[in-house]
């Protein structure tokens, strides 16, 4: 009986873990500012923070070793491609390149319609040299942002709150950008997701070595 409680409590703590959300940030000013948040712990990607000063310099051959070792990677993944072209030709390796891109944009658009933005804002000040130059950056900023915001949203599994501002500044010269977005998704999801893709990579790589292509 004890046995089962703890298994039953390892479950839910699992599922409890796998069902909260991932909190992605975004801030843009003068600086774009980006972190994630998942439970009480907030990692700040972007600006990356100084790096400390290594107290020691590498010395000159373990340097030389390492770019010896990564120019040996090159050449392998090279070697590899021409080796892939030579068995399946140009036509063959572009198919091979599609359908792994077809696997990658179905997990990451999988990804994209579980995510729920909780706050989209966005105000764009458009200043210009003259009033001709503003008016027309006006029209391009307008054209280009309105749609692009407006695909993001019908692909997404839902919105709270979204506001897409443009203005035009005649007593300005330069374009200013406000923007702030908040949104998450359940890690269930990315882990699901990731998984699937990493299946369908395995598949299209086991039925490669079957052709005996790699």
């Amino acid at each position: 009986m004890t046995a089962l409680i703890v298994i039953a409590s390892i479950i839910l703590f699992f599922a409890f873990l796998l069902f909260m959300p991932v909190v992605f940030y975004a801030n843009f000013v003068n600086e774009l500012h980006l972190s994630v948040r998942y439970l009480f712990v907030k990692i700040r990607l972007l600006p990356e923070k100084p790096k400390k000063p290594k107290k020691q310099k590498k010395k000159e051959a373990a340097k030389r070793a390492e770019k010896k070792q990564e120019q040996k990677k090159e050449n392998e993944t090279a070697d590899k491609l021409k080796e892939v072209v030579k068995k399946t030709g140009v036509g063959g390796l572009l198919e091979i390149i599609g359908e792994i891109a077809k696997i990658v944009g179905r997990g990451t658009m999988s990804i994209v319609h579980r995510i729920v933005i909780s706050k989209l804002d966005i105000e764009i000040r458009n200043g210009g040299e003259d009033a001709a130059q503003t008016a027309i950056n006006y029209g391009y900023i307008s054209a280009a942002l309105y749609p692009a915001v407006s695909i993001i949203l019908n692909n997404v599994k839902k919105y709270k709150s979204a506001c897409v501002q443009i203005f035009p500044d005649y007593d300005s010269r330069e374009t200013t950008v406000k923007c702030s977005v908040r949104a998450k998704i359940k890690l269930w999801w990315i882990v699901s997701s990731a998984v699937k893709m990493l299946i369908g990579l395995l598949k299209e790589l086991m039925k490669l070595k079957k052709m005996e292509i790699l």
